[in-house]
Parts: structure tokens; sequence; C-alpha cells
């Protein structure tokens, strides 16, 4: 993942596809994946998913989720509209 060229939504895709969480995921789902990923990503990737655990609690959660997909391992890129497939963390 590069977070020089991504866009917050990308890293968001990101970091749900590859914990497996989907578009049908609940807020408390998504908080939690994303808490997880503060404790176990590196430095760079932690700090992404902290700035966007305070998105989140300002309101911003749907402009998030709508780049899930309903595919585990997947999301969709803000920047191409494709659908991006990502290594899933077991």
């Amino acid at each position: 993942m590069n977070l020089k060229t991504m866009t917050m939504s990308e890293i968001f895709g990101h970091c749900m596809a590859s914990r497996g969480v989907t578009a049908n995921a609940s807020v408390i789902d998504v908080m939690s994946a994303l808490v997880d990923t503060t404790r176990q990503a590196t430095t760079e990737v932690a700090e992404m998913a902290e700035l966007l655990i305070y998105d989140f609690c300002d309101g911003a959660w749907m402009e998030y989720m709508e780049y899930l997909t309903n595919t585990p391992g997947e999301y969709v890129s803000n920047t191409t509209g494709e659908v991006v497939s990502v290594t899933m963390i077991p």
C-alpha cells in the first residue's frame, strides 16, 4: 500500500478489505477493524487508521462505506472506479 498516492477513501477501502469488512458491515464492525489496524499495522498505516476513526466519529462514515464491496478482500478505488483486490489478513 502506497500511502503517498492513495486517497483516504482508498486507504480505508484497503484496510477494511484486508480485514474482510464488506459494505454490509455495521459501523461497530468497521470501528473494531480500524482499532485493530491502529494496533497491528505499521506506524504510518496506524496513523491513517486513527485519522479515519476521527472521520467516522465526525459523521463521515457513509462517505467511506460507499467504497466497500459485498466481497471480502475487495474495495472500489475512488480515483479509478475499479474494483481492487487485496490480500486478506488471516
